[in-house]
């Protein structure tokens, strides 16, 4: 059984990232392990862009494997899958790309531990019916693909894990056929502690990084993990551009 300890902090996360990381993980394994056909067929993580929701995803698989052994081949155990890159205009073209990633994942299980396949932004491809436009029946076929996929899962051997920034705009089938888990805004400790990362990475200097600390603590506009990036990146730049014309 894996237990919380052994689980390594995700870099630049805080702790509830890595609490549902060990979640996932143990629910996963314990699946696996005990060969439940038809239990968790997934999960949907939602939230505003930029909090962790893919790279959680992946730490999750990374993670998982590693309790086998096969750590340093993680990624051969995921697929991967960014749903804007499955929509096609030709009638058919979508439900068989879509059948394509299951059976690639099916495949997969029969010679390794368990698939775990991660659909990204699926906003793109998996819109609700009800968003009040005309859906075209090329449309409602994929969802339809979709649903069937995920009813056939054999939870022992696969897991979905998908993403949406958009959960309002996720087909309410979906929705109710995998577990949601939202992703909030970081705390500020979390925020100052990836702040601190990046500004040391690029070598900007104590005082500076004081002074972005209280700026973190003030600015409501710095939201999420991909804000901070933005925020540490902007103050480099600007250093770097002032520095230059003291010169």
């Amino acid at each position: 059984m894996v237990r919380i300890q052994e689980i390594q902090e995700i870099p630049l996360l805080g702790k509830f990232h890595n609490e549902i990381c060990f979640k996932l993980v143990s629910l996963i394994k314990h699946q696996y392990e005990n060969l439940i056909t038809d239990g968790i067929r997934g999960v949907l993580f939602y939230g505003v862009p930029g909090n962790g929701k893919t790279t959680t995803a992946y730490k999750i698989v990374e993670k998982v494997f590693a309790e086998y052994g096969m750590g340093e081949q993680w990624q051969e155990h995921m697929i991967f899958t960014d749903c804007g890159d499955l929509a096609h205009y030709r009638y058919g073209e979508t439900e068989q790309k879509i059948k394509d990633v299951f059976k690639r994942g099916y495949e997969k299980s029969k010679k390794i531990a368990p698939v775990i396949y991660i659909f990204d932004d699926a906003d793109g491809l998996f819109i609700t019916r009800s968003w009040g436009i005309k859906l075209e029946a090329w449309y409602l076929g994929h969802l339809n693909v979709f649903f069937h996929q995920i009813d056939n899962l054999n939870t022992a051997k696969e897991f979905i894990i998908l993403t949406t920034n958009r959960v309002d705009l996720i087909d309410a089938a979906i929705r109710d056929r995998l577990y949601e888990i939202e992703f909030p805004e970081p705390s500020l400790g979390v925020k100052v502690e990836l702040m601190r990362y990046k500004a040391q990475k690029l070598k900007i200097n104590e005082d500076i990084q004081k002074d972005m600390e209280a700026d973190l603590a003030t600015n409501k506009s710095i939201k999420s993990l991909r804000d901070v990036e933005n925020f540490v990146l902007m103050r480099y730049l600007d250093e770097i551009w002032r520095s230059g014309w003291n010169k």
